[in-house]
């Protein structure tokens, strides 16, 4: 088979069976869950298929598998689809909080080479500098540290081959400093590791971009405040991806995550308050409900009260 479209998740509702059916039915190709069931089975429909992401199997393999691996590791997402499914050239792996504002499907996931051609496809991909967060973790394993966003990603089978081979090296290197007291050491993440690697390794590696087409911008394609999903149906197609979207409860929970990293950074209460106006409360009141809205309002505004800046 030539690709598959993995979707990574833990849970598996109706916004999400709405989304796979979309990407099924317009990309011409499976739709596959690819499920942590760490903290509980996951049921899914017997339209797509289902691979669970065994971390058993993949420490068998010798490879660490760190606390977080769940966030930290997605590239073990592709291990696990890999070894599930050897017919397969290459996959995509689609968070759940994505979405294509396209017209059609087929737009977006027709318009790049093959596998056989291209190895990577990420989106932000970028030669990185010690001014990244993950910069220090992969400098331990490598001169030259590459950087990218893991939310849409492909990779060629070889590619993945590669990887699980690497991490498994990698791992041996790192459970040895940790033996010699390096407790400082930290575990690559996804967007690191699969991006150093394969470029310093020969493969190719392109960002979604390079493509002849442009299909994601920072403002669309970016990690941080969340946009409503409700909000962005109600808007046209303008032929970008945008992450991260959410919806309901998860919206409002994120939000809070939000607030509470404004106030970590010592933001000036007037940039918060411009950044948690009245049209965002307006937004959780759609996600969510205007009781909801209004106890997050009245939360945001007591924290202020007492803040520090």
């Amino acid at each position: 088979m030539s690709e598959v479209i993995l979707i990574r998740t833990h849970y598996f509702d109706e916004t999400l069976e709405g989304f796979c059916s979309r990407l099924q039915n317009e990309s011409g190709r499976e739709v596959v869950a690819l499920v942590d069931e760490s903290k509980g089975q996951v049921s899914v429909p017997n339209t797509f298929g289902k691979v669970v992401l065994d971390f058993e199997s993949l420490k068998e393999r010798g490879i660490y598998i760190p606390r977080d691996a769940a966030w930290r590791c997605g590239d073990y997402c592709y291990y696990a689809a890999r070894l599930a499914r050897p017919d397969v050239a290459a996959f995509w792996l689609v968070e759940g909080d994505v979405r294509f504002k396209l017209d059609h499907l087929s737009d977006f996931f027709n318009a790049f080479p093959s596998a056989d051609e291209v190895d990577f496809i990420t989106t932000g991909y970028h030669k990185s500098s010690n001014k990244w967060w993950w910069y220090n973790a992969m400098h331990a394993f490598s001169e030259q540290v590459y950087g990218c966003m893991y939310p849409l990603t492909r990779l060629s089978s070889r590619a993945i081959d590669h990887l699980m081979a690497r991490r498994a090296e990698h791992s041996v290197l790192f459970q040895e400093r940790l033996s010699n007291g390096e407790a400082a050491q930290s575990w690559p993440n996804d967007e690191s590791f699969t991006s150093t690697t394969l470029s310093c390794d020969g493969f190719v590696c392109r960002d979604v971009n390079g493509f002849g087409r442009v299909f994601h911008s920072k403002k669309t394609f970016r990690v941080g405040r969340p946009v409503s999903l409700r909000e962005l149906e109600m808007q046209p197609n303008d032929g970008q991806i945008h992450h991260p979207v959410v919806s309901g409860v998860s919206f409002l929970r994120k939000m809070k995550n939000s607030f509470g990293a404004c106030l970590k950074k010592n933001m000036p209460a007037e940039e918060i308050r411009a950044i948690f106006n009245t049209r965002l409360f307006l937004l959780v009141a759609l996600e969510t409900d205007p009781e909801m809205a209004l106890k997050f309002h009245e939360d945001c505004e007591a924290a202020l009260a007492q803040y520090a800046f």
